[in-house]
């Protein structure tokens, strides 16, 4: 017989903060999208649009009601990331995919850092240093933030409204300039990451 999972309290309680709920909400609303697209594309784009306007909502709360958890946390980015990665697979099945992994291994290799990743980047090259200057609101992050969030978007945009073909061109060529900045950033991390890896590697030959 299989032995019954017990969770202890708090970690129920903390799943069950509101900011943590709105969070369910939004992957909800995001798995109903990607459901909707083949049949009805603007049911699939009021869903999306209402998923991004609880990610807003979400960070805001969890400042607000004073709930803010390193799960909460986790989650928010872990949402963001299947966001994007089913984008990716939508737009290009037979390799998309492939960036949205690429976003999911950077997060990995972020996330073993802790909290403080953002502002562990004293030794980083100057751009790096520059799109993470200030939790990434100087220009050149915000740049790099655009590319990440408003590519596949933009790119979606292209293929569904041709009528409005330069407006969508010009957005995709703005967020690539970006997506490729912050690719860069990723590669860092990814390579910080694996060299911290062979180091411990090799303090024990």
């Amino acid at each position: 017989m299989v032995p019954a999972l017990r969770w202890p309290l708090a970690m129920v309680h903390v799943l069950l903060w509101a900011p943590n709920l709105i969070g369910y909400a939004r992957l909800a609303l995001l798995l109903a999208a990607f459901s909707s697209y083949a049949d009805r594309i603007e049911i699939f784009a009021a869903l999306l649009a209402a998923t991004a306007a609880l990610d807003a909502v979400d960070g805001a709360a969890a400042r607000k009601l004073d709930l803010c958890s390193a799960f909460g946390a986790f989650f928010d980015v872990a949402i963001d990331n299947l966001h994007r990665t089913l984008l990716w697979a939508l737009l290009f099945p037979r390799g998309g995919a492939a960036m949205g992994c690429f976003e999911w291994l950077t997060f990995a290799c972020t996330h073993c850092q802790g909290e403080t990743w953002k502002a562990d980047v004293a030794q980083a090259p100057a751009l790096v240093r520059g799109v993470m200057a200030d939790g990434f609101k100087r220009p050149l992050g915000v740049l790099a933030m655009a590319g990440v969030w408003g590519l596949p978007h933009a790119l979606l945009a292209q293929r569904h409204l041709p009528d409005h073909r330069e407006l969508t061109s010009a957005l995709v060529a703005v967020c690539a300039v970006g997506r490729l900045l912050a690719f860069t950033v990723e590669c860092w991390f990814v390579q910080q990451r694996v060299r911290h890896l062979c180091d411990q590697d090799g303090k024990r030959m």
